[in-house]
């Protein structure tokens, strides 16, 4: 994967998913003197993004047609952002024309990487649509090793924290998902295809069947070998609502971004939450 100079794009084209993480890249984006013109792929997006860009709404499944709307647009360079669940692709995926259920075939499994690395190459080769990192435009939403909660840690909630995102790492490595809960050193549930807050449902869900309702430790991190194209991880707001008072999260450093930022770290205080962000020891 090459790396391009933001000086050298005048124009991006945007794949809008859910979240708030569109409209801060398009402005961000804007600031900087770039065109950006979006295909929103549900309501949610097209509505936070119809009056600050031009913006089309289509469903995942129309790839073809999102092609055509970019080389209408002499869109060169794309970004995807913002949260497609994986769900609702495999539930429609019927809906694929010929030629990229062709493309779907074609794949050894259907993790993220596979899918992602494979939309790159037909994007890439035979549409001549280059695709650059998603965190081109969100370099604020990332920070270093620090504690963004009043709560500060303890060393025994280090050592829990150090376990979380060492197991986080291991499962992200296998392409199975990038979030952990775990409580004294067990891991108690592992994301996959539910996405991180089902995740955490389901680990409270576990603790109230076999416990009495007690806080849980929420970690998360990057691929190692993370494409910044696809899938960065990604923490915010509503993730902080499903989690319980006096939880923990722990992120990896410089590699998890963080969604409304002031929003989520007042909610993290609000709850007693303890919120670091660590990086990994082996």
């Amino acid at each position: 994967m090459k790396t391009i100079e933001t000086s050298k794009i005048t124009k991006i084209g945007l794949a809008a998913g859910y979240g708030s993480l569109p409209l801060e890249l398009v402005r961000n984006a804007q600031a900087q003197n770039i065109e950006v013109i979006a295909v929103a792929l549900n309501k949610q997006a097209y509505e936070s993004l119809k009056n600050i860009c031009q913006t089309q709404l289509f469903a995942p499944t129309q790839v073809m047609q999102m092609l055509d709307f970019a080389k209408k647009n002499q869109i060169k360079h794309v970004t995807f952002i913002g949260k497609v669940p994986k769900l609702d692709f495999f539930k429609n995926i019927h809906k694929l024309d010929l030629k990229l259920l062709t493309e779907v075939k074609k794949l050894k499994d259907l993790n993220d990487d596979s899918i992602h690395l494979r939309l790159a190459k037909f994007l890439e080769e035979e549409h001549e649509l280059e695709i650059i990192d998603q965190t081109m435009f969100l370099q604020s939403c990332f920070v270093g090793k620090t504690t963004l909660s009043k709560r500060q840690a303890t060393e025994k909630e280090l050592i829990e924290i150090d376990f979380g995102l060492k197991m986080a790492k291991g499962i992200a490595a296998l392409d199975i998902g990038q979030t952990v809960v775990v409580e004294n050193g067990a891991v108690i549930a592992v994301e996959s295809i539910e996405g991180t807050n089902a995740c955490i449902k389901r680990a409270v869900n576990l603790r109230k069947k076999f416990f009495t309702t007690k806080p849980i430790t929420v970690c998360k991190v990057a691929k190692p070998n993370q494409d910044q194209r696809f899938d960065v991880p990604a923490i915010g707001s509503a993730t902080i609502d499903v989690i319980p008072r006096n939880s923990i999260i722990a992120i990896e450093a410089n590699a998890t971004l963080i969604i409304d930022k002031e929003e989520t770290i007042r909610k993290v205080d609000q709850k007693n939450i303890l919120f670091v962000s660590r990086s990994i020891i082996d």
